[in-house]
C-alpha cells in the first residue's frame, strides 16, 4: 500500500495541470513580489540621493552667486585703484618736472612697496 500511494501521490504532484500551473504561478508570483519590493527599494533610495543631490547643487549655485558678487566687486575696487595709481603717477610728471619737490624724498625706504595709498602691497593678517 505505500508503494501505492506513494504512486498516487508522485502521479497526483506530477500529472495534475491545475496544481503544476498553481505551483509554477505561485512561484513566479513570489518572484515577481520580491522583484518588485527591491525596484521599490531601489526607487525609493534613488528619490532620497536625488533629493541629496537637489539640495547640494543648490548650496553650490548658491554659493557661486556669492562668489560672482565678490569677484565683481574685487574687478570694481582692482579698477579704482588702477585709476587712481594712473591719477597720482600723471600729477607728478606734470607738476614736479624735476624741481624736487617730491613728498616721498624723506621717507626712507622701506622692504614693503606701496601702492601710493599708504597702504603696503605685503598681506597683512
Amino acid at each position: 500500500m505505500k508503494t501505492i500511494r506513494m504512486g498516487l501521490l508522485t502521479n497526483f504532484q506530477t500529472n495534475d495541470p491545475a496544481s503544476t500551473f498553481h505551483s509554477h504561478y505561485s512561484s513566479f508570483t513570489r518572484r515577481e513580489e520580491v522583484l518588485g519590493l527591491l525596484a521599490l527599494r531601489a526607487s525609493k533610495e534613488m528619490e532620497k540621493v536625488n533629493s541629496e543631490l537637489v539640495l547640494q547643487n543648490c548650496y553650490i549655485m548658491e554659493q557661486n552667486q556669492r562668489l560672482k558678487k565678490a569677484a565683481e566687486l574685487l574687478h570694481k575696487e582692482r579698477q579704482r585703484l588702477l585709476s587712481e595709481l594712473k591719477a597720482q603717477q600723471r600729477q607728478p610728471a606734470t607738476h614736479g618736472h624735476g624741481h624736487g619737490d617730491h613728498e616721498d624724498d624723506d621717507k626712507p625706504a622701506s622692504s614693503a612697496s606701496s601702492d601710493g595709498c599708504g597702504r603696503s602691497s605685503l598681506p597683512t593678517h
